[in-house]
């Protein structure tokens, strides 16, 4: 069985190491943690205007991670190329970049919060370079009515990665009617997310959890430039492209496989 369990706030936990090992504890049982309130609903939505600004207004591009590389965005739409198809239009920001938006600077905390709870450094994978051959990323994902989905994998755990922090930025039943981030525990249990977080909240769970996003909306008419759908933003260190230490993340079924929120 997993528990929804919430937090002490962000700026407790940075100071308690007990309440920490208490967030890892609940990991290890794959229960889920929730930060409340990281963000404010008015933030939020600000970044989503923002960004589908962006979305709309230059042509999307891939980027492999490596040192230097810029902030980009790019639409994926279940390339079979990826370790984890998915279709979604995903924003990526990385701490060596002019900081346009204030992200790294906001959210600090939040990564300093990951490296403590996976045991680094509070300033890990911050820096103007990468640390061993890891980077923070920031990623915002868009998924679409009609078409916005990820299939249910895992990702991998290890010194980079102990928790997989998660910014909630949409509301079922109002950006979207069907589908949506789950998890699926040990014991075939499936837990719908996004029925106990609310847009600005931190969701905290172990990358050997599987998850994935069931396709949103699925009968709508697709329209990528609307941005109407689901999104969320991953506080992410990430392997370098030349990285082959760290391992992929793992597909394990496609997103819609049993799955309705």
């Amino acid at each position: 069985m997993t528990d929804i369990i919430d937090t002490a706030p962000l700026a407790d936990l940075l100071k308690s190491p007990a309440a920490r090992q208490d967030i890892l504890d609940h990991l290890e049982r794959e229960d889920v943690c929730i930060i409340r309130n990281v963000a404010t609903p008015s933030e939020v939505r600000q970044y989503i205007r923002n960004l589908s600004e962006v979305g709309r207004g230059s042509i999307p591009n891939w980027q492999a991670i490596l040192p230097g590389c810029p902030n980009h965005h790019r639409v994926n739409q279940w390339d079979e190329r990826s370790h984890v198809k998915a279709c979604f239009h995903q924003f990526s920001f990385f701490p060596w970049n002019h900081d346009v938006f204030n992200f790294f600077q906001r959210f600090r905390d939040v990564f300093v919060l990951r490296n403590l709870l996976a045991g680094a450094a509070p300033e890990a994978y911050l820096g103007l370079k990468p640390h061993d051959d890891c980077t923070a990323r920031l990623s915002f994902q868009f998924y679409p009515k009609g078409a916005g989905g990820m299939n249910a994998h895992i990702d991998p755990a290890g010194p980079h990665q102990a928790v997989v922090p998660t910014l909630m930025m949409s509301e079922p039943g109002v950006d979207f009617h069907e589908g949506g981030a789950f998890m699926k525990n040990s014991g075939g249990d499936m837990i719908w997310i996004e029925k106990y977080a609310r847009p600005g909240d931190v969701v905290l769970f172990s990358p050997q959890l599987v998850h994935g996003v069931a396709p949103i909306d699925p009968e709508a008419a697709l329209n990528w430039t609307s941005f109407e759908g689901r999104w969320m933003s991953i506080f992410a260190v990430n392997k370098l492209a030349t990285n082959a230490r760290v391992a992929e993340a793992v597909e394990l079924a496609a997103g819609h496989a049993g799955a309705r929120s």
